[in-house]
């Protein structure tokens, strides 16, 4: 089971990050800024079969054997917290070569969400 969840976007000349993210009790955030500097607010919560759903998604991507770090100017990413490790995966928007599995979970995660994104 994991920990926490966290995806978005970023980059470009202002170098501005979008991030959504979940805690394993449902909890729903959204964070967005400067690295240094970021604002959070929880813009809802999971209900259990959306966590039970999730959880099985994240059982697909091998976490611990799969390294990918090559962000582009524009970047996508997945972190996630899982035993105590953090394992982050960065991708240019334009990337060929990401893997499936890590740009397939970000799709999958970015619908999740997208009923709690219509109201930001």
């Amino acid at each position: 089971m994991y920990n926490s969840v966290e995806f978005g976007s970023g980059g470009g000349f202002t170098g501005m990050e979008k991030t959504y993210g979940f805690t394993e009790d449902g909890e729903i955030y959204s964070t967005e800024g400067f690295h240094e500097s970021k604002s959070q607010e929880k813009i809802g919560t999971l209900n259990k079969n959306d966590i039970k759903s999730i959880n099985k998604e994240l059982k697909k991507v091998k976490v611990e054997s799969l390294k990918y770090n090559k962000p582009g100017n524009l970047f996508h990413f997945v972190e996630i917290e899982k035993d105590g490790k953090t394992y982050r995966y960065v991708w240019g928007s334009g990337s060929k070569d990401a893997p499936s599995e890590i740009k397939e979970l970000y799709s999958y995660l970015m619908q999740q969400i997208s009923s709690y994104t219509k109201k930001e």
